[in-house]
């Protein structure tokens, strides 16, 4: 369980107010925020072989903001549900499998109808997996694994400013594999100074679908879910036992449909749509 609750309030601008908007300290503007998490989880061990494991996890956001100008909020809800078998093959080898429920849904100010009325915005997503823990020597770690996600998001109606069209209820399904490998060069016995060194890298897959906000504000009923290709290789060096730790990674992520939010002119910086961009990467 885990609890954050505030209410700060919000006087207004520090330095020049060019346009003279704010002719004070405002007394009455403050914004309010409760997060609060619950997450429960039970594991039977059936034999000396297979474990079963089921997580169950539910977390809340909300958000309220008063002002002279009028009251928004935003409510936000999800909730998990994964359960999973752990096999021991031998022992070196684990094999896992399991499913995941995956329930968001938000309500906004700003993701209203054409009357301009907010609305509930679900999304479901079903994921499969399988993954495979292998340790061939006392040195080399491999893991690879499996994942299935089906994204589900239903209906969104036409807004009232004609900004956003009607966006139809929507499935998305992907495999995506990742494979990961960690080697051992040095390992000392134990009270040295100078600890393991682990060479690691990884490769793998990605999706994420628009999330309510992105939704909310385009204006392209074709709004893809992003997709994204990863790879990132390093060094850790372990010091005094594992109380001190160096890493250092290189990554590299290319995109393909990245959602971005682009921005409006100077003069009307408050025009904002999401969309599609068709190819980006990152790398460091």
């Amino acid at each position: 369980f885990f609890g954050n609750a505030n209410d700060a309030g919000a006087p207004g601008p520090f330095g020049s107010d060019p346009d003279h908007i704010f002719t004070g300290v405002d007394a009455v503007s403050r914004d309010k925020q409760d997060l609060f998490g619950y997450q429960g989880s039970y594991a039977e061990q059936l034999s000396g072989r297979f474990r079963q494991v089921v997580t169950g996890s539910v977390a809340t956001n909300r958000f309220l903001f008063h002002s002279p100008f009028g009251d928004s909020f935003s409510h936000n809800l999800r909730g998990v549900l994964n359960t999973r078998s752990e096999i021991t093959v031998s022992n070196k080898d684990v094999l896992v499998v399991g499913f995941e429920y995956n329930r968001e849904q938000i309500k906004n100010t700003y993701i209203a109808d054409a009357s301009n009325t907010p609305f509930l915005l679900p999304r479901t997503s079903l994921a499969y997996f399988a993954e495979n823990r292998w340790s061939p020597g006392a040195r080399w770690f491999v893991t690879t694994g499996l994942r299935v996600d089906d994204v589900r998001t239903r209906q969104l109606p036409t807004d009232a400013f004609g900004l956003r069209p009607l966006l139809p209820t929507s499935s998305t399904a992907k495999v995506n594999p990742r494979v990961s490998v960690a080697y051992l060069p040095y390992q000392p016995a134990g009270g040295a100074w100078l600890g393991a060194t682990r060479l690691h890298g990884s490769f793998g897959t990605g999706i994420r679908a628009p999330n309510g906000f992105e939704l909310a504000f385009t204006n392209n009923p074709r709004l893809k879910p992003e997709k994204s290709v990863s790879f990132d290789s390093g060094v850790e060096q372990r010091f005094f036992d594992g109380r001190a730790v160096l890493d250092a990674t290189y990554f590299y992520n290319r995109f393909e449909d990245q959602i971005v939010v682009l921005g409006g002119s100077l003069a009307n910086l408050s025009s904002f749509v999401s969309a599609n961009l068709g190819n980006a990467r990152a790398q460091g």
